[in-house]
């Protein structure tokens, strides 16, 4: 598998995109949304050291909270994992929808930025992959970090071919990086979307 990312045309620009870590809530971490402990562990891994680099850097931050009780099983509270706490300076949105774009501050929010931020974190196939489809209807460009985006099972997948589709499916609507591609390239900003991989 090959990843074309054209980061070189952006080096002139000084600001890096948000960061966005979608639903880092404690009730992610047990029940049956994601089954596969594995996957858990390690995107959260990559999403606890993408988080760590942001703030050494001073790069912008962003937290998701869904307000629909749909979101979470019944009897659980809204406990953020422990590292995820926003901070003074960090945004928060609050949705109303799948999208982070239910959000009436995310699109203009999003415009100040630069139009170009990432996803990273849970509900990969829900929320990411809405907000993913929004930013393009929007005129924003929008990246999945892979490797730090958790995915709950689909009907008839197991977890990592629902991974799988997950990243050929967002891959249509943005730019699909790995953390250590992100890193790398010093949070470089994103290209318009177009089909990243080629899978022969």
């Amino acid at each position: 598998m090959s990843v074309v990312i054209p980061f070189d045309r952006f080096r002139r620009r000084t600001n890096v995109p948000p960061l966005l870590f979608v639903e880092m809530f404690e009730y992610q971490l047990d029940g049956p949304a994601v089954r596969c402990t594995d996957q858990v562990a390690s995107a959260l891994a990559n999403c606890r050291t993408l988080l760590e680099h942001a703030r050494s850097q001073g790069w912008t931050v962003g937290f998701t909270i869904s307000l629909s009780r749909t979101q979470k099983p019944k009897g659980t509270g809204l406990g953020w994992i422990d590292g995820f706490q926003p901070r003074r300076r960090d945004m928060v949105f609050e949705t109303g929808g799948d999208s982070c774009y239910s959000s009436s501050e995310f699109a203009e929010a999003m415009t100040i930025a630069g139009n170009c931020f990432l996803l990273a974190g849970f509900s990969g196939e829900r929320v990411c992959l809405a907000t993913l489809i929004d930013a393009a209807r929007n005129g924003h460009n929008a990246g999945l970090i892979e490797d730090a985006t958790c995915v709950r099972q689909m009907q008839g997948l197991d977890t990592a071919d629902s991974h799988r589709a997950l990243v050929a499916i967002a891959g249509n609507h943005g730019t699909i990086l790995t953390s250590r591609e992100w890193l790398h390239f010093g949070g470089a900003p994103l290209s318009n979307p177009e089909p990243r991989y080629d899978r022969s």
